[in-house]
C-alpha cells in the first residue's frame, strides 16, 4: 500500500524573513553576547544558582543607564576590577617569594607584574572617565615684520630678499598728503655741468607745433 505524501504548507516569505531577522538581532545583542561569554565563568563561581536570563536583563538595564549618561555602573565596575587585579598581584607575589627555583620564581613574578600593569591601566581609565581631560583650542597670531619660512614644522623669520627690499623701500617713499599719495624723491637736482640733461627746457608753443 503506497503511502500518501503530505503536502507541506506554503512558506510565508515575510514571516520567515522576520523570524531570521529576530534571531540575528538577538545574536547581535550586546548584553546577550556578554552573558553568553561569561556564563561558563559564572557557573564556576556560583554553580547552578546562575540565571542566564536574569543576568541578561540586569546588563540591559545597565546599558540603558550608560546611554542615558549615568556612568555610575561603569565606575563601580572599574573599581571592582582594579581591586581584583590588586589581589591577583599580591597573591602571585607571595607565591613568587616562596619559590626556590628560578623558573617558577620568574613565572610568578612575570604574571604578577602583568596583573599590576593591568591594575594601573584600569585605575587610569577610571580617572579619565571620572575627570576627563580639558581640551583647550587657541588661535595663534603670527606677527612678523619680515617674511616667514617654515622649517620642519617651525616658523622662523627670514631676512627679506632683494626684491622684497625694493618693495619695502618704495613703500617707505610713499607719503599721504591731503588724502593723495605723492612720491617723496628727496631734494631737487639742480642743472649744472655734471647734469646737463637736467637743464630747464624752453617754453613750447603748442599752436606752432599743431600747425606743423
Amino acid at each position: 500500500m503506497a503511502t500518501k505524501k503530505v503536502a507541506k504548507p506554503p512558506v510565508d516569505v515575510e514571516k520567515e524573513k522576520a523570524r531570521k531577522k529576530g534571531i540575528a538581532e538577538v545574536n547581535a545583542d550586546a548584553a546577550l553576547i556578554s552573558c553568553a561569554t561569561s556564563e561558563s565563568f559564572m557557573k564556576t563561581s556560583y554553580g547552578e544558582g546562575h540565571d542566564f536570563v536574569a543576568a541578561v536583563g540586569v546588563l540591559q538595564d545597565r546599558i540603558k543607564d550608560v546611554r542615558g549618561g549615568d556612568m555610575s555602573s561603569i565606575e563601580a565596575m572599574l573599581v571592582g576590577q582594579a581591586d581584583a587585579l590588586q589581589q591577583v598581584f599580591l597573591s602571585l607575589m607571595r607565591r613568587a617569594s616562596a619559590q626556590d627555583h628560578l623558573k617558577q620564581y620568574s613565572t610568578y613574578m612575570t604574571v604578577g607584574l602583568k596583573a599590576q600593569a593591568q591594575c594601573r591601566a584600569t585605575i587610569q581609565a577610571l580617572t579619565e572617565l571620572k575627570y576627563p581631560r580639558q581640551v583647550v583650542i587657541t588661535k595663534q597670531a603670527n606677527i612678523s615684520s619680515g617674511h616667514q619660512q617654515v622649517n620642519n614644522g617651525t616658523e622662523q623669520n627670514a631676512a627679506p630678499t632683494s626684491a622684497a627690499k625694493n618693495v619695502i623701500e618704495q613703500n617707505e617713499l610713499l607719503e599721504v598728503n591731503n588724502g593723495r599719495q605723492t612720491m617723496d624723491t628727496g631734494s631737487a637736482t639742480h642743472p649744472g655741468r655734471e647734469n646737463p640733461a637736467m637743464a630747464t627746457l624752453g617754453t613750447l608753443d603748442r599752436s606752432q607745433d599743431a600747425e606743423r
